[in-house]
């Protein structure tokens, strides 16, 4: 997967997110499961342990995500679609201000814009 190096830091960060994965590749065992769905796992996971995060390994989290948001690809959407949301999707406003705060710029800008259209509905 393109995205290896997101996926190998959450594992590093968020031992137990390769829990979540197991599963995942056993529901389509033999294929390999999509990006989509794997990027939108770690970014649940990340959710799910934000409160055991440090903002130093958040922010090394989101620089990687940045990274691949720099792209313009199918892999800086499945972060976009799949990563991102998966942690914004969740968050309540106190939890949602302290990940954008850390954010990189054009994943800050993308995390704003998707909970405004989501706050919208």
């Amino acid at each position: 997967m393109k995205s290896e190096r997101l996926i190998k830091l959450t594992f590093e960060i968020i031992p137990t997110s390769s829990v979540e994965i197991d599963k995942i590749n056993f529901v389509f065992h033999p294929d390999q499961p999509p990006e989509l769905i794997i990027l939108s796992a770690l970014g649940r996971c990340v959710y799910e342990n934000m409160d055991n995060i440090d903002d130093c390994e958040l922010e090394r989290i989101f620089d990687v995500v940045e990274f691949f948001m720099e792209g313009h690809d199918d892999v800086s959407n499945a972060v976009a679609t799949g990563y991102v949301e998966g942690i914004i999707n969740q968050c309540d406003s106190s939890e949602f201000n302290r990940a954008v705060r850390l954010m990189k710029p054009l994943t800050c800008e993308y995390a704003k814009e998707w909970k405004n259209l989501v706050l919208r509905k």
